[in-house]
């Protein structure tokens, strides 16, 4: 009977663990690295920072205005000069993450996650959506995407079009040179306009 249970507690901790995987996210400077991470429910982020930096879950709005209103989501990393945290994000959806002492600069990535369900065109829709040439004085184009927002780092709205075609350009030769964040269908981008 001992056996049984054993067998029995052995099996239903494999099948909780099955299939849940750890993703890195890094911070340094003032960059996460990858500023868009794609995860599965129940999977673990591995954060690590080098400086003074955290991890902490912001609302959207927040999250395009720079505005660090942490939304009692995960708050981690925080206080050292160095660390690494680990945290699990089990909820679907798109999870808006902030550094805490460097959101007004800008300092922020999305946590994706998926359902679980991803086919392989899905897969390759995500690794194809792109903007090129990055950086660019004149013109990009946009891979990809159905809709495109070019967002200033202080929040302000520069740039929306809806219903692009597979490849579109885009001339960003008005905008003022300096970094800004491009909402495509696949997550947030940076992009420099020199």
């Amino acid at each position: 009977m001992k056996n049984l249970l054993f067998l029995l507690l052995c099996t239903s901790i494999a099948s909780a663990t099955f299939g849940q995987t750890t993703h890195d996210l890094f911070a340094f400077d003032n960059y996460f690295m990858p500023e868009t991470l794609y995860i599965e429910p129940g999977d673990t982020v591995s954060f690590t920072t080098l400086g003074y930096h955290s991890a902490t879950e912001v609302d959207s709005i927040d999250w395009v205005n720079n505005e660090l209103i942490p939304n009692q989501g995960f708050d981690v990393g925080f206080g050292s000069g160095s660390s690494s945290t680990k945290f699990t994000i089990d909820s679907e959806g798109i999870h808006y993450n902030m550094c805490r002492p460097h959101a007004s600069m800008g300092m922020k990535s999305v946590i994706i996650v998926g359902s679980g369900n991803l086919n392989l065109e899905d897969v390759q829709k995500r690794e194809l959506v792109r903007i090129f040439p990055n950086p660019s004085s004149q013109m990009i184009t946009i891979q990809n995407s159905s809709s495109v927002q070019i967002i200033s780092t202080e929040g302000k709205k520069m740039f929306v079009q809806k219903n692009l075609s597979q490849v579109e350009q885009i001339n960003v030769s008005s905008l003022p040179k300096g970094l800004y964040f491009v909402v495509l269908d696949d997550g947030v981008q940076k992009l420099v306009v020199e």
